[in-house]
């Protein structure tokens, strides 16, 4: 097993890298391609959605879940596809962070910054992706940044301070949520330290994640992190040591490639081979239950990929990605509605006529986003008269 980690160019080393550890992002939609290459070769434009702090102002979980479930089957259907056969079915969401600070740069990925509220979407995004059947996965849903990410400057070393009140009852119920009622079984560590020590090593990954949750499955770095370990943070003085602290933590994959610094362990004894099998074991559960290593025909997710059109063209994933995009069939109802009226209003008394932003008719494009995502029937923004979803 440990030829896997240290990425030795075995087969089963490849097969490991091409089931399991190519994995692509999802907040929302299914990223492939686009100007930071996720899923490279091919762009593919599959369906996009509003990203996940715009879903949250929904208030209905069982939007995220429909969204999800669309982005797990895509997953699945490019993984298997014999057009494009490219990506991975392992994928980096929900964001179960909570967002402390609109400054940060990945408020637009999380659900906004009640624990509970968040953890009730995670369920959903969690739930939706990996599927009904009770056996086997569509897809995994690895959450991410385990834990208090929620800062911007220097989050590669700055540590997040504070009690076991609010690590139990504020910061860690998105990701325990995740675990325990919505069933995922990988997430990634995050940059930053807690209370002095780095995420990538905390003792918490294995004491509260594993043996409290029930957390049998991925361990991640977050990329870079076992380097940052010597560089930014100097909490190790190489990156041998730095690579058996991350396993001996529970760390059973890192997003980049460490293999000199995982044989300098083994061969300077910092490292056993039993403590990487240790490690490594969450990731073959991961693809036990994506059917990866059972036959075909035993996985009901096995025949995604024969249908003669690309799932993101039919009208199914349009209606929905319209639905969740829309605030409802007539305009503006419910919770959400109700407090944009209100807003609109005091707004209109107070300035005399509506506010708008400058960018408010504008769409960016950056490195988890491509132009070719707006092709091919993957429909990202909507005016009223083209909304024709169903609910």
């Amino acid at each position: 097993m440990k030829k896997l980690l240290v990425w030795e160019l075995t087969p089963a080393c490849r097969v490991w890298e091409s089931k399991v550890a190519a994995m692509w992002r999802g907040i929302h939609g299914l990223t492939q391609g686009g100007p930071a290459k996720w899923g490279h070769p091919t762009t593919i434009p599959t369906t996009t959605f509003p990203q996940g702090i715009v879903l949250a102002e929904t208030w209905d979980p069982d939007i995220v879940r429909q969204a999800a479930a669309i982005e797990g089957y895509e997953a699945r259907y490019i993984f298997q596809s014999s057009k494009y056969h490219q990506g991975g079915i392992v994928v980096r969401s929900p964001n179960a962070d909570l967002g402390r600070d609109p400054r940060w740069g990945r408020t637009e990925e999380c659900y906004g910054e009640d624990p509970f509220f968040n953890g009730t979407m995670v369920v959903a995004f969690v739930k939706g992706l990996q599927g009904d059947d009770k056996r086997y996965w569509q897809a995994a849903a690895l959450m991410k940044h385990f834990l208090a990410n929620s800062n911007e400057n220097d989050r590669d070393k700055t540590s997040s301070n504070f009690d076991e009140r609010l690590f139990r009852e504020y910061y860690s119920v998105p990701f325990r949520m995740g675990v325990i009622e919505g069933g995922s079984r990988a997430f990634m560590a995050s940059y930053n330290e807690m209370n002095g020590v780095p995420m990538t090593i905390h003792p918490v990954l294995e004491n509260v994640t594993r043996k409290e949750w029930g957390q049998d499955g991925i361990i991640c770095t977050d990329a870079g992190a076992m380097r940052n370990l010597v560089t930014s943070q100097k909490y190790v003085p190489d990156f041998d040591q730095a690579a058996a602290s991350s396993v001996k933590a529970g760390i059973g994959q890192f997003l980049d490639r460490y293999p000199d610094a995982v044989r300098g362990a083994l061969k300077k004894g910092l490292l056993t081979e039993a403590e990487i099998d240790n490690a490594l074991k969450g990731n073959f559960r991961v693809m036990i239950r994506l059917g990866l290593l059972d036959p075909p025909a035993m996985v009901p997710y096995s025949s995604i990929g024969r249908e003669p059109q690309d799932p993101w063209l039919a009208e199914k994933h349009k209606s929905v990605a319209g639905y969740s995009t829309r605030r409802d069939q007539n305009g503006d109802t419910g919770i959400k509605s109700s407090r944009a009226s209100l807003l609109e209003c005091v707004t209109a008394k107070v300035c005399g006529r509506k506010r708008r932003g400058p960018t408010n008719d504008r769409q960016f494009f950056r490195g988890y986003q491509t132009k070719e995502n707006h092709k091919g029937g993957a429909i990202t923004r909507w005016a009223p008269s083209e909304i024709k979803g169903s609910q």
